[in-house]
């Protein structure tokens, strides 16, 4: 008798760091993931999921050219059946709500075990949220809001590239 096959969800990884994407391609592909693409930049995330059409794509939120949340708004846009995981280092309520708003499937911390990224693969899979366990707590108030501009982002960090002015914002008038 034969078990019911699942099909392994295909996923994009974006990450600016060679080694973090070779190592993810090796334990994504052992816990039965494809990684049908890889990109180092949020421009070429948004390529690759357009040509590609990955049920999920894990982005960093820092990456050269364009930062990951830029990177998932335009892909919630150009390619909107692809789920988004902000695979990332900052545990900051300010990055979590930037990417709420964007509408990520899931936020992912980098120290985490690889089991919290493949929880939240399956999770994103299956058309629901995931958010470390390390990112449990509520945000604070004073965390959501800074005066108009939503999250108190600071915009100059020269690590995360990108338009980080209308972080939380609802128009574009920068």
């Amino acid at each position: 008798m034969s078990q019911p096959s699942h099909k392994a969800p295909r996923v994009l990884l974006a990450d600016d760091h060679a080694i973090l994407l070779q190592g993810l391609r090796v334990l994504l592909k052992e816990a039965n993931v494809e990684v049908v693409g890889e990109a180092s930049d949020g421009y070429e995330a948004i390529r690759l999921s357009e040509k590609l059409a990955p049920d999920i794509a894990v982005l960093d939120i820092c990456m050269p050219l364009l930062n990951g949340i830029d990177a998932a708004r335009e892909i919630r846009k150009t390619s909107p059946k692809t789920k988004i995981l902000l695979l990332t280092m900052h545990a900051e309520h300010q990055y979590v709500l930037a990417g709420l708003r964007v509408g990520v499937a899931g936020y992912v911390l980098k120290n985490n075990a690889v089991s919290s990224l493949l929880q939240a693969i399956d999770a994103a899979s299956k058309g629901e949220f995931y958010l470390s366990p390390g990112e449990q707590r509520s945000p604070r108030r004073s965390d959501e809001h800074s005066g108009t501009r939503g999250p108190a982002i600071d915009r100059r960090r020269k690590k995360c590239k990108g338009d980080w002015s209308h972080f939380g914002d609802q128009h574009e008038d920068g």
